[in-house]
């Protein structure tokens, strides 16, 4: 039993991964096992992208400072780098709720 795992990785590019099951393997593990490595995969590829470690940690700090990000300085983020100005809005937003 096989899994493949399809991952765009720019557009009109991706990567194919065939994910293989081991002898007493389920086919409910073989999912299980196909969807860690396809995060892992898109982790990977995601880490290529985005603003470099000094560049977000300047974004990030005056974000986190000022509550305020530039719109080209948002565009440039990963989708990491994208969820940690969410969750950080996230909490801006409960504060000001209280």
């Amino acid at each position: 039993m096989k899994s493949k795992i399809h991952l765009a990785t720019k557009e009109y590019c991706f990567i194919e991964i065939e994910v293989e099951a081991e002898k007493n393997d389920t086919p409910e593990y073989l999912v299980e096992k196909s969807v860690l490595v396809h995060d892992k995969l898109a982790l990977a590829i995601n880490q290529n992208e985005g603003l470099n470690t000094l560049d977000w940690a300047k974004v990030r700090d005056t974000y986190i400072l000022k509550g305020d990000i530039d719109p080209l300085d948002y565009e440039a983020l990963n989708k990491w780098q994208k969820l940690v100005v969410s969750e950080v809005r996230k909490s801006f937003n409960k504060a000001k709720r209280e």
